[in-house]
């Protein structure tokens, strides 16, 4: 597979992209989203957006009207609009901790506001995948970084110590958590683009 090209400007990416339309839209505003749904009647839509875990942090009931509500409006627009193969990028902290690798199947629950509001989204458009018969697929990414990352989590910031040579101040160490390459997860969404359910 063939790594994804880095663009040395906005022009080249235009160039290669000439077919790619942008359209802007509140993400709160359901008539509006449901309008661009209906107009681009999509094949497949890739539901990545989500919010929770930049910094500062987002206040809590922000988590429930964004990563559930937006969510369910979304996949309501696809189902309503004649229906398209509908990807969502849940989260791997929706699942309950276990002394093993987790896997697909486990049980959901957590206390984590993101994990909590994700795992909520994921279980109704479920649902309603099943209700109104949407393709649907769930992927799960654990904590993932690569090139680009520049925000104050794990890799990042042992990357940017280890270049300075300065010190990292590090928790002790308890906490357990799964991480994933960028490049790794974008394959596994390509792989779901090339194989429907």
């Amino acid at each position: 597979m063939k790594s994804w090209p880095y663009f040395a400007s906005q022009a080249e990416f235009k160039t290669l992209f000439s077919s790619v339309r942008e359209v802007r839209a509140d993400l709160a505003d359901r008539e509006r989203i449901t309008e661009v749904v209906s107009t681009f009647r999509p094949e497949i839509l890739i539901h990545c957006a989500a919010t929770g875990m930049e910094f500062p942090k987002t206040e809590w009931f922000d988590h429930i009207r964004f990563n559930v509500d937006f969510t369910v409006n979304l996949c309501e627009s696809v189902a309503k609009s004649g229906g398209g193969y509908f990807i969502f990028i849940g989260t791997g902290l929706a699942y309950r901790s276990m002394p093993r690798p987790l896997r697909g199947e486990d049980a959901f629950d957590t206390s984590h506001p993101y994990g909590a509001s994700k795992a909520a989204g994921d279980l109704l458009i479920r649902s309603a995948a099943v209700e109104f018969g949407l393709p649907l697929n769930v992927l799960r990414p654990f904590s993932f970084t690569g090139l680009g990352d520049d925000r104050n989590r794990l890799f990042p910031s042992l990357l940017r110590a280890a270049a300075s040579g300065q010190a990292l101040d590090l928790t002790t160490g308890q906490q357990v958590r799964d991480h994933v390459s960028a490049h790794d997860v974008a394959r596994g969404i390509l792989a779901a683009i090339r194989h429907p359910p």
